[in-house]
């Protein structure tokens, strides 16, 4: 019981007149209803637009090892979902004539993400993160501007080509993604004895398979894609064919029953989306060579994402 409600009933008193017990039982209960179904919402939540008018700030949270998505190189914050957020903070100070809004960058990992947004730390994420049902419990998602399935990367010379090849082997994870959640699903399921070995980014899942401490590394197609093209040996790795998913969507990531932020964060996209400045933003990082590295991903726009910018909406699956 919470303190607010031992309080309530602390001071009743202990005889009460019968025309008020009835009255005052009522309103310890419907107090107590009250507090157990409130939501746990921050108390900023509705805020988020009137603080960025106010400071004319914005900070966004980004991934240290995420290509072509969200990354750092030498200090300086980039990617495909960072673009998307710049031109959502552009469009956001045009239309209520703020003029120029500064962003902050702060980084995140997938333990911290809904932490930091829900607590004011970062105003929205915008990096890999997948909208699914039990997420959208904890913050407000974006329309999609990427569709991803999850899949494992190996080296070439290890021979292993499906997800029962991985029986009996070490995986590697990042902790507190929907990836791993998957990857305990199917080795439950299927009962491949694979070990799983967690790790906090991306980037030091991978570096388990480059140094042969882990045979696979179970992860996004997408940012597996980034990472191999980003490594000193592209040519050493495979991704599998086969998919531990469906097609899964991105979506930008803000603060819990912030609905007026999150509208305007989807309508910057909608204008995004139909001017075909998307166009441009995805070849410059899934088919142009990926800065600094000087290696493309050749990965075409999927139909299913094609299809979702023609007509973008909530996704609700």
């Amino acid at each position: 019981m919470s303190s607010a409600i031992m309080h309530i009933v602390r001071t009743l008193p202990l005889r009460p007149r019968a025309g008020l017990s009835c009255l005052r039982r009522w309103l310890v209960l419907a107090c107590a209803a009250a507090l157990w179904a409130a939501p746990t919402l921050p108390a900023w939540a509705a805020d988020t637009l009137a603080k960025i008018a106010r400071t004319h700030r914005i900070v966004i949270g980004y991934r240290h090892s995420g290509p072509p998505f969200s990354f750092s190189v030498n200090g300086q914050v980039m990617g495909y979902t960072i673009d998307i957020c710049k031109e959502i903070v552009k469009d956001m100070a045009k239309r209520r004539d703020l003029g120029h809004v500064e962003i902050d960058y702060k980084a995140v990992d997938t333990a911290t993400r809904f932490i930091l947004v829900n607590n004011g730390s970062i105003d929205m994420e915008c990096a890999t993160t997948t909208n699914t049902p039990a997420r959208r419990k904890q913050a407000e998602f974006s329309y999609p501007y990427f569709f991803t399935t999850t899949n494992f990367v190996t080296k070439k010379n290890a021979a292993i080509n499906t997800i029962a090849d991985l029986a009996g082997h070490t995986v590697a994870a990042t902790s507190g993604t929907s990836d791993l959640d998957q990857l305990n699903s199917v080795n439950k399921a299927r009962d491949l004895h694979i070990l799983v070995a967690l790790r906090r980014t991306h980037g030091a899942a991978f570096r388990m398979v480059e140094t042969g401490q882990a045979s696979a590394f179970v992860m996004d197609h997408s940012i597996l894609a980034g990472l191999v093209a980003s490594s000193s040996d592209p040519d050493d790795y495979v991704i599998s064919q086969e998919t531990f998913s469906a097609p899964e969507p991105y979506g930008i990531v803000m603060p819990a029953g912030d609905i007026a932020f999150k509208s305007a964060v989807d309508q910057a996209l909608s204008r995004l989306f139909a001017g075909h400045e998307i166009d441009r933003l995805y070849k410059k990082w899934f088919i142009q060579p990926i800065p600094p590295y000087g290696r493309s991903l050749n990965l075409p726009m999927s139909s299913t994402l094609r299809d979702w910018i023609a007509a973008p909406h909530e996704y609700l699956n």
